[in-house]
C-alpha cells in the first residue's frame, strides 16, 4: 500500500509540473511570436506600409492574440478536442475500463430482472 501511495505521488507531481511547463511553454510562444515580429519587421515594413517595429507590434500581436483565440475557440467548439481528449484518457485508464465492465455487469443482470418481471 506504502509503494502505490509512493508511485501515485510521483505520478501527480509529475502531472502537476507538466501542466506548469505546459503553461509556461504557451507564454514563451506568446513572446516569441513578439520577437519574430521584431526581427522580420524590416520584411515586414516593405509590404504592410509601416514605418516603424513599434508600428508592427501594435498591429499584429493583437491579430496573432486573436487567431490564437479563434484557433482555441475552432479546437474547442468545432472539433470537440476536449471530449476527443477525454475519451482517448478514459480508453487507456484501467480504472474506467474495470467500472465500465462492471457498469456492465450491472446492467445485465438488470436486463434478467426486468425479463423475468
Amino acid at each position: 500500500m506504502k509503494k502505490m501511495k509512493f508511485i501515485s505521488s510521483i505520478r501527480d507531481f509529475t502531472a502537476e509540473q507538466w501542466f506548469r511547463f505546459s503553461l509556461g511553454l504557451q507564454l514563451l510562444t506568446i513572446a516569441n511570436f513578439g520577437l519574430l515580429v521584431i526581427t522580420a519587421g524590416d520584411k515586414l515594413k516593405l509590404y504592410t506600409g509601416l514605418e516603424y517595429t513599434k508600428e508592427l507590434l501594435i498591429a499584429f500581436v493583437p491579430v496573432a492574440f486573436a487567431f490564437a483565440w479563434f484557433a482555441g475557440y475552432f479546437m474547442e467548439n468545432i472539433a470537440k478536442i476536449h471530449q476527443a481528449k477525454e475519451e482517448a484518457v478514459l480508453r487507456r485508464s484501467p480504472a474506467w475500463q474495470e467500472a465500465y465492465r462492471r457498469f456492465d455487469r450491472i446492467e445485465e443482470k438488470l436486463g434478467k430482472i426486468e425479463r423475468k418481471l
